[in-house]
């Protein structure tokens, strides 16, 4: 996530936590909870979040959710590893590898 992404993320929170009747989240918890998400997309975020909600009766934790991005960032690097690269793409990527590895002196 980035920091334009911090209202968004704020109004999530908020509305995670009234959908579990917990109090609002105060800064510093807020905090932890960004520090623990921000490597991700948001849309994976919330995502993560949404299949929380969808599937459970309690509140997360940061550990809770952690283990869904990560579940959710492995289904779209796996996606993406099953697409079809055009012959053209292929060509490219193999000069630049070429390119790279002369300059590392590997071949």
């Amino acid at each position: 996530m980035i920091d334009s992404e911090k209202a968004q993320f704020k109004a999530m929170m908020k509305a995670l936590t009234q959908l579990f009747n917990k109090p609002d989240l105060d800064i510093e918890l807020l905090r932890i909870w960004w520090h623990k998400l921000n490597r991700f997309e948001f849309r994976i975020v919330s995502k993560s979040f949404d299949i929380w909600v969808d599937n459970n009766k309690r509140m997360p934790s940061p550990a809770d959710i952690l283990e869904l991005c990560k579940a959710q960032e492995s289904r779209v690097i796996l996606i993406g590893i099953g697409r079809k690269i055009s012959p053209e793409v292929k060509a490219e990527n193999q000069a630049r590898l070429q390119k790279m590895m002369a300059e590392l002196g590997w071949r």
